[in-house]
């Protein structure tokens, strides 16, 4: 199974100018509700619990708490380079100037090494590792979403 990048919303896919875009990873903990009508894609991550895949875009499913707190063997599979590059190019296509792909420490996960390896290189592209986690870099990545809008 292929886990594919959260839609753009459709009030962003306007084609009119966006300033900036925001991609995180699943494992940033902010639901669709709070990431509705920005410029905000996620990246999911795949999860491998009780012999079962489940997809992860960060809305902290209850199901899969209780299955990685059971299942020791638990794993997650971190995203993809392609699932990035497939985020990154869903954003420029509806509009957005420039894109802040904002992940968590390395010493959690892998995300921002594949987002960086992923952007190749591209100016349009920031990839931002933080020292938080969680809502932490949710709250980082909407900050950022603000801080464009207002023309900075």
């Amino acid at each position: 199974m292929r886990a594919e990048p959260s839609r753009v919303p459709r009030s962003v896919q306007s084609n009119s100018r966006v300033p900036a875009g925001v991609v995180t990873d699943a494992s940033a903990d902010v639901p669709s509700i709070e990431r509705h009508g920005a410029a905000w894609s996620v990246v999911p991550e795949v999860w491998h619990v009780d012999g079962t895949e489940h997809i992860d875009l960060g809305e902290q499913s209850r199901q899969l708490i209780r299955g990685v707190l059971r299942d020791e063997a638990a794993s997650a599979q971190a995203p993809t380079e392609e699932a990035f590059q497939r985020a990154y190019e869903e954003l420029f296509t509806s509009g957005v100037e420039h894109i802040w792909s904002i992940h968590g420490s390395a010493n959690l996960s892998s995300a921002a090494a594949v987002a960086q390896r992923a952007a190749a290189g591209d100016p349009r592209v920031t990839v931002v590792q933080t020292s938080v986690t969680s809502i932490g870099v949710g709250l980082l990545a909407r900050r950022v979403l603000q801080l464009a809008a207002e023309g900075h």
